[in-house]
């Protein structure tokens, strides 16, 4: 009975942390809500690199693979097309904006030497 308490208290506390995290901005998909995915580079098939505005730098088609497409290797295309964009910008991380197929976008960031 104890056992099942405690896993209780434990979850209700993540839960809250996680509500906690959200409220500040720090948790979700990394767009933030000013921007909506309909106004957003990219859409099935497809990965794509936008400025944290949205602003579209970068799209790639993934290839066919089977009955899916190959969204890793659209990623390590797209990160190669992006480095020689976003690294003139100066040293240490640029971020961005990365989105796989017709999902909300995430913040993502490039080390620049």
């Amino acid at each position: 009975m104890q056992r099942a308490s405690l896993r209780a208290v434990v979850g209700g506390s993540i839960l809250i942390a996680a509500a906690g995290l959200a409220s500040l901005g720090l948790a979700g998909d990394g767009a933030g809500p000013h921007i909506a995915p309909e106004q957003t580079a990219g859409g099935k098939g497809q990965c794509a690199a936008m400025e944290l505005d949205g602003t579209p730098i970068l799209v790639r088609d993934a290839a066919p693979k089977g009955m899916t497409r190959d969204y890793v290797g659209c990623g390590k295309a797209l990160e190669a097309g992006l480095r020689p964009l976003l690294c003139p910008r100066g040293r240490g991380r640029q971020p961005f904006l990365y989105r796989i197929s017709d999902n909300p976008p995430a913040r993502r960031s490039i080390l620049c030497k």
